[in-house]
C-alpha cells in the first residue's frame, strides 16, 4: 500500500470514530449553548455576569451561585454579582430557592445587585419563591412556557415584567413590591394569583390580558392599582382587598363572572366603559369617594347607601 493510500485509509477512519466530529461540535456548542455549572461559576467569581443568546443546559441554581448565612431553618444565599441573561433559553428548572435536609431548612438567593432576564425563554418550571431581589429586576418580554412561582418574593427595586407571557400558572402569593412594579401588556394565559400580596407604590396592569381566573383577594395596595384597558377572559376574584391608592379599571373588559365584595377603595375607583359581559356580583364594599357607574356597560343594577360617612354598594336581585 502506498503512503498517500494510507494517509486516506486513517483520515476516514479517524473522521468515522467521531473525534474530529466531536471536536467541532464541542466549538458549535461552545458558542451556542452554556452550562447551568459554568454560570454558577462565574456567579462565584465576577461581579457582572453578562450571558447572551444562549441555550442553558442543566437545571439553573441560582441560590448555588451566593455566599450563605444559615439563620435557624433558614440559610439565605447572598448572590453580590449583577447578573443579565438576553435571548437566552433555558431547557431544565430555574430555581432560586430550595428545600434540603430532609425539609427541614429553606435555601434562598438573596440579589445584591440587579437582575434581568430579557426576551428569555423558560421551558420548564421556574421557582422564584421566598427569594429576595435587593436591586431593580426584570423580566421583559420573556416567556415562561411551564408553572411560574414568585410565592413570597421581595421585589425591593423596581420590577418590570412588560410584554412578559405566562403560558401555565402564574403565583405571586404573598410578594411584596416595594418600589413601581410594571406589567403592562404582559400576557397571563392561564391562572393569575395575586392572593395576599402587597403593593407599596403604583402598579401598571394596562392593556394586558387575563385568560384564566385571576384572584386578587386580601390585597393592601398602598399606590395606585392600574388596569386600564385589561382584558380578563375568565373569572375575577377579589374580595377583602384594601386600595389605599385608588383602583383604575377604565375600558377594561369581563368575559365572565366577576366577585368584587368586602373591598375597601380610598379614593377614586375608575370604572369608565367598563363592560361586564356576564354575572358581576359587588356586595359590601366601602369607598370614601361614590364610585360613577353611569358609563359602564354591565345586565345587573345596583343601589347604593350611606353608612357610616361610607358608600356601601350592593347589587340588586
Amino acid at each position: 500500500m502506498s503512503i498517500r493510500s494510507i494517509i486516506i485509509t486513517l483520515t476516514s477512519a479517524l473522521f468515522g470514530s467521531g473525534l474530529f466530529t466531536s471536536c467541532n461540535a464541542r466549538e458549535s456548542n461552545a458558542n451556542g449553548s452554556i452550562s447551568s455549572a459554568e454560570i454558577i461559576k462565574k456567579m462565584q467569581k465576577e461581579k457582572h455576569v453578562v450571558i447572551n443568546g444562549k441555550h442553558v443546559v442543566g437545571a439553573l441554581k441560582l441560590h448555588e451561585g451566593g455566599t450563605g448565612s444559615k439563620v435557624l431553618e433558614e440559610a439565605t444565599s447572598y448572590v453580590d454579582c449583577e447578573l443579565v441573561f438576553v435571548n437566552c433559553v433555558f431547557e431544565d428548572e430555574v430555581t432560586a430557592s430550595e428545600v434540603v435536609n430532609d425539609g427541614k431548612q429553606l435555601v434562598y438567593a438573596d440579589f445584591r445587585r440587579n437582575v434581568e432576564f430579557i426576551g428569555c425563554v423558560f421551558t420548564k418550571d421556574a421557582n422564584m419563591s421566598q427569594c429576595v431581589f435587593g436591586g431593580k429586576s426584570s423580566f421583559e418580554k420573556s416567556s415562561f412556557k411551564s408553572n411560574a412561582d414568585f410565592t413570597g418574593v421581595q421585589f425591593r427595586g423596581g420590577v418590570s415584567f412588560n410584554k412578559t407571557t405566562f403560558e401555565m400558572e402564574a403565583k405571586f402569593i404573598s410578594a411584596n413590591f416595594s418600589i413601581d412594579a410594571i406589567f403592562l401588556k404582559t400576557d397571563f394565559r392561564y391562572t393569575a394569583n395575586f392572593q395576599k400580596s402587597r403593593f407599596a407604590c403604583e402598579t401598571m396592569f394596562m392593556d394586558s390580558q387575563f385568560g384564566g381566573k385571576t384572584d386578587w383577594s386580601n390585597i393592601y395596595a398602598a399606590g395606585l392599582i392600574n388596569f386600564t384597558n385589561a382584558s380578563f377572559g375568565s373569572r375575577l376574584e377579589c374580595i377583602g382587598s384594601y386600595f389605599i391608592g385608588g383602583l383604575q379599571m377604565a375600558k377594561c373588559h369581563f368575559n365572565e363572572g366577576v366577585s368584587f365584595c368586602k373591598n375597601t377603595i380610598i379614593g377614586e375607583i375608575g370604572l369608565s366603559s367598563v363592560q361586564f359581559d356576564t354575572e358581576l356580583e359587588a356586595k359590601k364594599n366601602m369607598f370614601t369617594i361614590k364610585p360613577n357607574f353611569s358609563k359602564v356597560i354591565y345586565g345587573e343594577k345596583f343601589s347604593s347607601e350611606t353608612k357610616d360617612n361610607q358608600i356601601i354598594m350592593t347589587q340588586v336581585k
